[in-house]
């Protein structure tokens, strides 16, 4: 896909000191307000407003969340410890499309790590169909893993076909990837309504741009952008800025929800998960709460004895701890594609208390931890055999062919429905077994010609 950045900026004409749309002039009586409301991250920089500040009223609202891109520039280290007395967390542009990486995130990124300043992440979206929109939802995961939360900024109409099944892509793209940890729609109503009304409802939460001075009521939201004119004294400059009426800091934060109008909830009343158990690797965490009182943990852990086969393609990575599990920092540890295809063992499982049915394993290749990993990038582990036998499909058989054993490492799809061989006798030159059962699957072949692979319940064995 490629972005059109290049395209925009070739749109603009720099004239006074000032870029503006269509080269046109700009004077000492422009205004702020001809900045197009929602254009975060987009190639109207901001930067270049700030002359024109004190011509717009600057509005200024306790707790306050900056959004931020290059066009801020790089930060110093003593601005960014500024930062972090300032807002209860910031939120920075990764990349305009998957094509250009924002200049500044690596170096600015790294700075709020440093001195512990929370930042979600957001792409301005130039995805140009339903499937591109994955690899963008994916880009933003991969550029940006150690995120909070993540945002699809959506006011760019670039995507061909139905643009609600592009964002609902974006958004299912990267919600396994992101875990508990929230994924938001960006736009302002108006083009949310024309492009988006279905597949917002898939999000987490909608992100309201509206550049007013009270808040609009006629798009629900759990984060308004108010202003592109937010005067910070950390970093000495004016910058687009949010507020959440409905929803404090830790919601965004903290990888489960705490509002009452959401689908999941979390469990803070101790220390201990619903099993009475903690996270297996406590000793060696570090507390993310600066506070006294220990924050407390949002999954459920049992302890099992399994074993399980890395993905050929995981799409996972592995983690010290599992991402925002509510107690303590995380990093990654090894990439889950170092690992594809291997056979690994697992000794916990750690499962969000809000119910969902995915889970964290903590795992070992060869003895040696490697870390946590989403259930979603690890596969059966299973052992082949090579028999020499026949087999006679049931009548009514209950499964269908595949071209590889259902939830192996491999890719796998369907070649023939079962019934299609009801009755029919087929030879079998290969068996697996998955870890943990009993029956085995089958690959079988018809007149000599492969079939696929049919689970043993659905045949005889002659």
């Amino acid at each position: 896909m490629t972005t059109r950045l290049g395209k925009a900026l070739l749109g603009l004409g720099l004239v006074g000191g000032m870029l503006m749309a269509g080269g046109a002039t700009a004077s000492a009586d422009t205004t702020l307000s001809e900045k197009p409301a929602g254009t975060m991250g987009s190639s109207y920089p901001v930067q270049q407003y700030n002359a024109f500040a004190k011509s717009r009223v600057s509005i200024s609202r306790s707790n306050s969340v900056p959004d931020l891109s290059e066009w801020q520039g790089s930060f110093t280290d003593a601005q960014v410890k500024k930062l972090k007395d300032q807002v209860p967390f910031v939120i920075l542009r990764v990349q305009y499309g998957s094509d250009y990486k924002d200049k500044t995130f690596n170096h600015n990124v790294a700075l709020m790590q440093k001195y512990g300043v929370p930042y979600g992440v957001y792409s301005f979206s130039q995805y140009s169909s339903a499937s591109d929109a994955k690899t963008e939802a994916r880009d933003l995961y991969n550029r940006a893993p150690d995120a909070e939360f993540y945002v699809n900024d959506y006011e760019d109409q670039t995507s061909s076909g139905n643009t609600n099944t592009a964002a609902t892509n974006w958004y299912n793209t990267i919600k396994p990837l992101a875990g508990s940890r929230k994924v938001l729609l960006y736009s302002y109503a108006s083009f949310m309504q024309s492009y988006a009304s279905k597949a917002v409802k898939d999000y987490d939460g909608f992100w309201l741009a509206a550049y007013q001075t009270s808040e609009p009521t006629t798009a629900s939201h759990v984060l308004w952008q108010y202003t592109d004119s937010y005067y910070m004294s950390s970093l000495g400059q004016s910058v687009d800025a949010s507020v959440s009426t409905s929803k404090d800091s830790s919601w965004f934060l903290s990888g489960a929800s705490t509002g009452s109008d959401s689908n999941t909830g979390s469990d803070n009343s101790g220390d201990t998960d619903n099993t009475g158990s903690t996270d297996p690797d406590d000793s060696t965490g570090s507390n993310n709460s600066n506070s006294t009182t220990k924050p407390s943990s949002n999954f459920n852990y049992v302890n099992i004895d399994s074993q399980f086969t890395v993905k050929n393609n995981p799409g996972h990575n592995f983690f010290n701890h599992i991402p925002n599990e509510g107690r303590y920092s995380y990093k990654k540890l090894h990439n889950g594609s170092a690992y594809a295809g291997k056979n690994i063992t697992v000794d916990s499982q750690g499962t969000i208390k809000s119910g969902s049915s995915h889970s964290y394993y903590r795992a070992y290749y060869k003895g040696k931890k490697i870390g946590w990993i989403y259930d979603k990038a690890l596969a059966a582990k299973i052992t082949y055999t090579s028999p020499s036998l026949k087999v006679k499909v049931k009548a009514n058989p209950t499964s269908n062919f595949y071209n590889h054993i259902t939830n192996s490492k491999y890719t796998v799809k369907k070649t023939h429905n079962g019934s299609a061989y009801a009755g029919k006798t087929l030879t079998v030159n290969a068996a697996g077994v998955k870890y943990g059962w009993k029956t085995p699957y089958y690959r079988a072949y018809y007149n000599g010609k492969l079939v696929g692979w049919i689970y043993g319940a659905s045949v005889d064995v002659k």
